[in-house]
Parts: C-alpha cells; sequence; structure tokens
C-alpha cells in the first residue's frame, strides 16, 4: 500500500469488517472503491493489529470449545463476531475455521 493508514482507514476497517462478517474480499472492495489500494491478507493483519484482544487469545480449542461453538451457532449462525464475543473475544477467524475444520464434518459427514 502506497498511501499511509490514517485513523479513519482502521475506524472504517473496524466497521467494514462487522458489516461484512471478516469477509476481506469484500471490504478490500470497498477499500478499493475508495481508492485505497490493499488486499484481502493486508486487511486481515490490520484488523488483528487494531484488534489486540484476538492476538492475546491463543488458546487451543477443543471439544469443550466445539460444544459451545456449536451451541453458539445454532444462536448467531455464522455472525463470527457476536461468537468471538461469546466465546471470550477468541479470534473469530479462528473459530470460523474450527467450525469447518472439525464440527461441520461431525453434522454433516457428506458434505
Amino acid at each position: 500500500m502506497n498511501e499511509a493508514w490514517t485513523v479513519e482507514d482502521s475506524q472504517l476497517l473496524l466497521k467494514l469488517a462487522l458489516d461484512y462478517k471478516l469477509d476481506w474480499k469484500k471490504v478490500g472492495r470497498k477499500f478499493k472503491n475508495l481508492g485505497k489500494n490493499v488486499t484481502p491478507a493486508f486487511l486481515r493483519c490490520k484488523y488483528k493489529q487494531i484488534k489486540p484482544q484476538y492476538a492475546a487469545k491463543n488458546e487451543t480449542l477443543n471439544e469443550l470449545h466445539d460444544s459451545k461453538l456449536a451451541d453458539l451457532i445454532g444462536k448467531y449462525g455464522e455472525d463470527w463476531e457476536s461468537i468471538s464475543v461469546e466465546m471470550g473475544h477468541m479470534d473469530p477467524i479462528k473459530l470460523r475455521n474450527r467450525f469447518f475444520s472439525q464440527i461441520k464434518r461431525k453434522i454433516c459427514p457428506n458434505k
């Protein structure tokens, strides 16, 4: 990225990350429409920098977490930010990956 990252960019990133449920490609398109040439990977990394509670929660997920995660998915759907808050601000990306790599396979083994 050639332009300097501003406080306004950080605020917009936090808003768009919530609005688009951490879909970094969609967030990147919005930034591109505003003249900011950034990649989804850059946005994800920047988001983790400005949301330090996610980096601090580097807890390994286990079967106890899986049960709670499955319950919260029933409550919130795939709203990973809301689920993250309920799970003690664990990284929403880590929760999403755990769901798709472990829990969904158990629930729907043929899909």
